[in-house]
């Protein structure tokens, strides 16, 4: 799902904050504007870069050459070489995006989606669904599955895609829907707010996973030989993203219900912010 081919990660000049992202002009986060009528979705997802501190950006070109040493030892390990991999995170972080900060403010479209899916479930929840699907005008969807239901939706959650930040993003939802399996959940309307937190922090971890193999991973489609050797490896880094951040991803967003709707996706700047600092300080034991 979302671009039509592998992406061969980010050039060792490319730069480390898109220009639109911090331009003069206020810019956009990427992803969807959130769609009108759906209770906690007016807010404006540019809040997220008026309300967020200002960003100490790297030289361009900065390369993450060392990263990208480690990911491809970890690669190469076929995923068993978890020391590599933590030593990959910390170059990532800290040397080539020059912080958590920095890398949090690289999941722009990541960050807008993330508001829209949690405004989205989040109304469903208190409203209905039935109300919600007829402020977005999309009542054919009532009485599908959870599945049919939120894919439908993606366009008014992720946005069309196009670039690499929006790509990335909407991969990430369309991963944390297919998830919807391992949690239980076939009725939107029975949804919980442990539930709805669970998905927001499953989709935080997809869209940072896809975001290291954009940057970093290149070595992830051309040195395995097999695809199950490729899925093995992306299971080894889904499980040590999720082991590393998850419990803590989870303790922040469940304060999220305490901020007004136009807090929300600066409050999730704040998250992916905590993500990336423990990534980048994760000791690997074994």
């Amino acid at each position: 799902m979302g671009t039509s081919k592998p992406f061969g990660g980010a050039g060792n000049r490319t730069p480390l904050v898109p220009s639109w992202l911090t331009s003069a002009g206020g810019g956009t986060v990427g992803g969807a504007a959130p769609p009108d009528g759906v209770g906690g979705m007016e807010g404006d997802a540019n809040q997220v870069i008026d309300q967020r501190p200002s960003v100490e950006l790297r030289p361009a070109g900065f390369e993450f050459t060392q990263a990208r040493t480690n990911f491809s030892r970890f690669v190469r390990s076929g995923g068993s070489d978890r020391r590599a991999l933590g030593r990959a995170m910390h170059a990532y972080v800290g040397r080539a995006t020059g912080g958590s900060r920095n890398a949090a403010t690289r999941m722009g479209s990541s960050i807008s989606t993330a508001g829209s899916f949690y405004d989205v479930l989040s109304d469903i929840r208190t409203q209905g669904l039935d109300q919600v699907l007829r402020s977005v005008s999309r009542e054919e969807l009532t009485g599908r599955s959870a599945v049919e239901i939120l894919a439908a939706l993606s366009d008014l959650i992720c946005g069309p895609g196009g670039s690499i930040d929006e790509g990335i993003a909407r991969d990430a939802f369309f991963e944390t829907v297919i998830e919807f399996a391992e949690l239980g959940i076939a009725d939107l309307n029975a949804l919980t707010v442990d539930q709805i937190d669970e998905l927001l922090a499953r989709f935080m971890c997809n869209s940072v996973e896809m975001r290291l193999i954009a940057d970093i991973g290149t070595k992830l489609i051309s040195l395995p030989s097999s695809e199950s050797q490729v899925g093995s490896i992306r299971d080894q880094l889904r499980d040590f993203i999720r082991e590393a951040v998850a419990v803590k991803l989870q303790a922040e967003i469940k304060s999220l219900g305490r901020y007004a709707s136009d807090s929300v996706r600066p409050a999730i700047l704040s998250i992916y912010e905590s993500a990336w600092s423990i990534l980048e300080s994760w000791e690997v034991s074994e």
